[in-house]
């Protein structure tokens, strides 16, 4: 018996304990967008968006206004109103006196500091000391920090600005890159904070020089300069010039300008917006050929009978000239789904097909005619409406859920996906030694739900009657209240539950806004588990678990 099966065999036991505690809970996986894009725009103030309406074009803020969410009142309480705390307060949900940004300048140790700067680091791309800048003087994660740490670093996230500060304190300590303009050589640039080199994909943008091209021409006003009813004169005294001694009156002779006073001035034109705009397009692009090893090209649906659509999918195919061509069919739909893959494979000669809604009624039947039909393997099966809900089509485990006998490896295999390895040591000597405690029990909870379906993982149970826990919903009422419940007690009850005498118990209802008899639930629940921990430590459970002997397959595993 080796370490691992032991370790893999109390993952299952633990499966059982959640299970058997909670059988009307299910799990909702939320859908998670595969590309975020953040802008924010420096000295924009909410009213222009309804000010200039008329004047922007069909895509754009109109688009935003049209098919997005406009908030109108979100005011969050800091000052003063200067980049550095905006940025840090949007990206990381709070304000300087926790994130520690209290301005683009302000004293750190009796100094006067900026709020990127770090002497600790060198510039990449540069000899300037615009390079020496890093996120070391935010005390807070940021959106992207959080994005990275919760996919295990396999997220992309990468701030892009004209400003340092407003690349770097959105994108946060854990960003795969943060890149803004230097003046000084009219590039993007960074920090050895984040790389020693910068990456092929940004010295071929800055190898275009589109600096130097937005620069090569006036700026001229897009109307005529009268029509502009919305705005005050262009002419003011409190308005700051493009640079020091240069008014901001158009239209600006840039040529002249860039001569007189280098890249900078690009910083207070809308082409700074063009440029930010471009690096960003590049950085998704490089992500889009890069990122990804697989390219998935999916069609819309159509019948096998629409001679005209069919037609479609064949010159489809001779453009693309695929590596597969998988066929998604519709388990519950019986013969027809032969006879659908039978005309697919005739037009596209498919290499394979993937069957979906087998949560379902359906039990393999169209599986084995398609097989025999097309001559096609089944590669993949959906037990679910969600991405995590695909799995590799096995036919020895399709036949042994079809016959009742549950499915053991794809348990595992969940389980050995979703369960923290050190933590499932940890929970092991406990079990052990019979001390498991209320947090314990909530980990695990959270853990089961993160394998996916209840209903799903009760019909790879040998013995379990999936059929019972058909429809199954989340209850989030309920998730919620154990959650509060739990929260709700100190650390002591939380280990020591016979603390829990009825004052208590109405302190902790009271806390979580239940009901005593909600507490007193839980309670029970988790007794349960208890016992079943007892008999596991007393190597009676073992022995139950020992009469699905035969179901692994696997070198020293504990069932066979």
């Amino acid at each position: 018996m080796y370490k691992k099966d032991i370790l893999t065999m109390n993952k299952i036991i633990k499966l059982i304990f959640v299970l058997c505690c909670f059988c009307g809970i299910a799990q909702a996986q939320p859908q998670r967008p595969k590309l975020v894009v953040g802008i924010v725009i420096d000295q924009m103030r909410w009213d222009y968006l309804y000010r200039y309406y008329a004047r922007y074009g069909e895509g754009g803020f109109k688009r935003m206004l049209g098919e997005g969410f406009s908030v109108e009142n979100c005011k969050i309480p800091y000052i003063p109103s200067v980049t550095a705390i905006g940025h840090s307060s949007i990206w990381t949900g709070s304000v300087p006196s926790i994130h520690g940004i209290a301005g683009n300048n302000f004293v750190k140790d009796g100094k006067v500091v900026y709020c990127t700067a770090d002497d600790t680091v060198n510039p990449v791309g540069s000899d300037s000391k615009a390079g020496k800048m890093s996120p070391r003087n935010l005390w807070v994660t940021t959106i992207g920090d959080e994005l990275r740490l919760a996919t295990n670093n396999r997220s992309k996230v990468i701030g892009v600005a004209l400003k340092d500060r407003a690349s770097i304190l959105p994108a946060g300590h854990h960003a795969n890159g943060a890149y803004w303009f230097d003046d000084k050589s009219g590039k993007f640039i960074t920090s050895t904070f984040y790389m020693e080199k910068l990456p092929e994909w940004v010295n071929k943008f800055n190898k275009q020089k589109l600096p130097n091209k937005y620069l090569s021409k006036k700026w001229e006003t897009l109307y005529p300069i009268d029509s502009y009813k919305e705005s005050t004169s262009d002419d003011n005294n409190y308005e700051n010039g493009i640079v020091e001694g240069e008014k901001a009156v158009l239209p600006l002779d840039l040529p002249a300008l860039y001569k007189k006073h280098g890249y900078k001035i690009l910083r207070s034109t809308p082409f700074g917006c063009n440029l930010t705009f471009d690096i960003a397009k590049a950085a998704i692009e490089h992500a889009r050929k890069h990122g990804n090893d697989i390219v998935f090209v999916d069609t819309a649906g159509r019948l096998h009978v629409d001679e005209e659509l069919m037609e479609q999918l064949k010159v489809m195919k001779a453009a693309i000239d695929p590596d597969e061509i998988l066929l998604i069919v519709d388990a519950m739909i019986g013969q027809d789904a032969v006879n659908a893959a039978q005309t697919f494979d005739e037009a596209l000669d498919i290499t394979g097909v993937m069957l979906t809604k087998l949560d379902g009624d359906a039990r393999g039947g169209a599986a084995l005619s398609i097989k025999a039909v097309t001559g096609k393997p089944i590669k993949f099966v959906g037990v679910g409406e969600k991405l995590d809900q695909i799995e590799v089509f096995h036919p020895d485990r399709m036949a042994s859920r079809i016959l009742g006998m549950g499915d053991v490896l794809s348990l595992i295999e969940k389980a050995e996906q979703n369960f923290d390895a050190k933590k499932a040591a940890e929970l092991q000597e406990k079990m052990k030694k019979n001390r498991l405690t209320l947090t314990d029990y909530y980990e695990q909870l959270i853990q089961l739900k993160s394998m996916g379906s209840l209903s799903d993982i009760a019909g790879m149970l040998p013995g379990v009657n999936a059929k019972a826990l058909e429809g199954a919903t989340v209850d989030e009422r309920l998730l919620s209240q154990t959650e509060a419940i739990i929260l709700s007690m100190t650390p002591a009850e939380r280990e020591n539950p016979s603390l829990l005498n009825s004052s208590r118990k109405k302190r902790i209802a009271a806390g979580s806004g239940t009901q005593v008899v909600d507490v007193n639930r839980l309670l029970k629940q988790f007794e349960m588990m208890q016992q079943m921990t007892r008999q596991m430590a007393g190597g009676k459970l073992a022995k139950k678990m020992g009469r699905f002997g035969g179901m692994g397959k696997r070198k020293g595993f504990p069932f066979g």
